[in-house]
């Protein structure tokens, strides 16, 4: 098979051994693996940062089952594989697991034709969806923990997104869906212009965001620096909640006294990931909201490049300012009839 592999510190599309699953497995031909912020992050840097010489990519997959003597069904993969049997993983909070693996990082990723996954991380695709749309499962699962398990009210309330790209516009359609009245803030509407027609919330610039009018703030903007937490700091009201969904970059201090924050009586949480701390868990819930084909998830998912065209994906997304960039690209087979 053919996959992209880091060596050396740098991205290379190379021919692989297919992975065999092991009876606990299922093995995945690989239909759609979406470019998420956080490979963005990795692989566009030189070297490439990473768990090791031959890592591989990717941990968007939605693709068809491919074990011996399965029926081909398409299907999620949900990346995140915990231990079971730790303190976090009994109270649900999976993501906290100190031995949590994960697809394209710890494990081989999506960036190639087959991938393996435990059977218990793959999901059947809901009748109806559409699988395209099931790239988003992670980034909607991110959302769905930040807005139920991260903001305090729950559900209710002004909210504040502050971001333009697929995490911050997740967070705020299932925000509106949980109660929220929902305002994104971005710095350029125009990128967005295919997305937010379809949610029931309001787009504003940051200048035209009201200063301590928002009850809860969500900085899910990209972190190169402190601005979008420092904007989150001052559009929530006295004794309101930020949450941080923003991987930071390495290095990023807030430029802002802590002892205004904390006098504001402001609270102040990080979220990271996702859990499983409600029912089946966060997965679970993005997945039946996509089944749904919400209008706003379709042009999410549908800006789409070869799967050995990865650094023309990469150079599309990160093309500086240019409005007419994609917020998100797709991978797809070489052979479109595969998907």
């Amino acid at each position: 098979m053919k996959a992209w592999e880091v060596r050396d510190g740098v991205p290379v599309w190379t021919s692989a051994e297919p992975p065999e699953p092991r009876p606990d497995e299922t093995l995945i031909e690989v239909a759609f693996s979406g470019i998420c912020g956080s490979d963005l992050a990795k692989i566009t840097k030189r070297p490439v940062p990473g768990p090791g010489d031959g890592w591989r990519p990717g941990h968007e997959i939605v693709g068809r089952d491919r074990t011996p003597g399965g029926r081909g069904a398409m299907s999620l993969v949900d990346p995140l594989i915990p231990c079971g049997d730790c303190a976090c993983c009994e109270t649900g909070d999976t993501h906290l697991c100190p031995a949590l693996r994960r697809l394209g990082w710890d494990l081989p990723g999506g960036f190639a034709e087959y991938v393996v996954a435990p059977k218990a991380n793959v999901w059947a695709l809901p009748e109806g969806a559409d699988p395209a749309q099931g790239v988003l499962a992670d980034a909607l699962a991110v959302a769905v923990h930040g807005v139920r398990c991260g903001l305090r009210p729950a559900g209710a309330g002004r909210l504040a997104v502050i971001g333009s790209g697929p995490l911050a516009w997740c967070s705020a359609a299932y925000a509106v869906a949980s109660g929220w009245s929902v305002t994104v803030v971005v710095r350029d509407p125009r990128r967005s212009s295919a997305v937010a027609p379809h949610i029931a919330c309001r787009q504003v610039l940051l200048s035209e965001a009201p200063v301590g009018g928002f009850d809860a703030v969500i900085d899910a903007a990209s972190g190169r620096d402190d601005l979008p937490l420092r904007a989150a700091l001052s559009l929530v009201r006295d004794g309101g909640s930020v949450l941080v969904q923003n991987a930071y970059d390495p290095g990023v201090r807030l430029g802002a006294d802590l002892r205004d924050v904390f006098r504001r009586s402001v609270s102040l949480t990080g979220s990271f990931s996702y859990c499983r701390r409600h029912g089946a868990g966060d997965f679970r819930t993005a997945v039946d909201l996509l089944a749904a084909r919400p209008d706003w998830a379709a042009p999410l998912a549908g800006r789409r490049y070869p799967l050995g065209d990865l650094p023309a994906a990469v150079a599309a997304v990160t093309a500086g300012t240019d409005p007419a960039r994609p917020l998100k690209a797709v991978l797809v087979p070489e052979d479109p009839s595969r998907g």
